[in-house]
């Protein structure tokens, strides 16, 4: 008679498995042939400037009364759908944040003369302020009440009755028709794939594409690590591959493989490299 003592269960399982008492796991076998899935990153898409021109410019005839309102250029529902666009643009904000944004939210500071809005808070309880043109400001000091006259002293886009899922789902609705109209197109004629969340993708790609430094965009944006900023926007940093660039042609200066600049933004001649005999 044999006697084993094992230090914990794991290891006693690990034994059953060892000596074949267990039924075998087809599905582990398959998984491990397959070996390890990779996923291909697919680029963040968002609205280019004539794309989303052209959304704005659709606003000014979007109702959400078509029936009544026959698209005059003085809706209540473009003024307000424009809004939110407009808000999400420019502040990075979630669909979510932005329709259940608060009154109290939009601060303007008399000292620099700039309206902004809070965005998030950051780990040491202070806000984070993102600033907003002031035509944006305007919008939302200006946004009328619902097509029924719903309104609230406390929020910009939501009456604060009900679920905010409810009101988040009656936006992406009212956006739904608003892409349906604008029928954004690529150069090749196939249309481009829209939905509200390529709002806060356009902030940002916008923001580095010029100048705003990665780390500003993070916090405005409230990620919690730069790297998720990274994985979703570094593509788009020009500066960092202009910086690439100069900093490979200065190697190859170095190098000798291309003659540095006679003089500055004189560009460099152009050496011929003799055939091969």
């Amino acid at each position: 008679m044999i006697c084993l003592f094992f230090d914990s269960p794991l290891g006693f399982f690990w034994f059953c498995e060892r000596r074949g008492w267990f039924p075998p796991n087809f599905a582990h076998n398959l998984t491990e042939g397959l070996g390890v899935i990779q996923v291909q990153p697919t680029q963040t898409g968002y609205f280019e400037p004539a794309h989303y021109k052209k959304l704005i410019d659709t606003t000014y005839v979007y109702s959400d009364r078509p029936s009544i309102d026959n698209h005059n250029t003085l809706t209540i529902g473009g003024h307000r759908i424009r809004a939110v666009a407009e808000l999400m643009r420019w502040t990075g904000l979630r669909i979510r944040d932005a329709a259940t944004l608060e009154r109290r939210k939009l601060v303007y500071d008399d000292r620099t003369d700039m309206w902004s809005v809070i965005v998030y808070q950051r780990k040491t309880g202070d806000p984070v302020y993102c600033p907003i043109p002031p035509h944006v400001a305007e919008l939302l000091n200006t946004v009328p009440a619902s097509q029924k006259g719903n309104a609230n002293e406390r929020y910009f886009f939501w009456t604060g009755n009900g679920d905010p899922k409810t009101v988040v789902w009656n936006w992406q609705r009212s956006f739904r028709r608003l892409f349906a109209m604008a029928d954004l197109r690529h150069s090749d004629g196939i249309p481009v794939r829209c939905h509200p969340h390529m709002f806060r993708d356009t902030f940002a790609v916008e923001s580095i594409l010029n100048g705003m430094e990665i780390s500003q965009v993070q916090e405005i944006l409230g990620h919690k690590s730069i790297k998720t900023t990274e994985k979703h926007y570094l593509p788009w940093v020009r500066a960092r591959q202009k910086s690439l660039n100069e900093a490979v042609r200065k190697s190859w200066e170095a190098q000798g493989i291309v003659p540095k600049p006679s003089k500055p933004g004189r560009p460099p001649k152009v050496v011929t490299i003799p055939s091969a005999r």
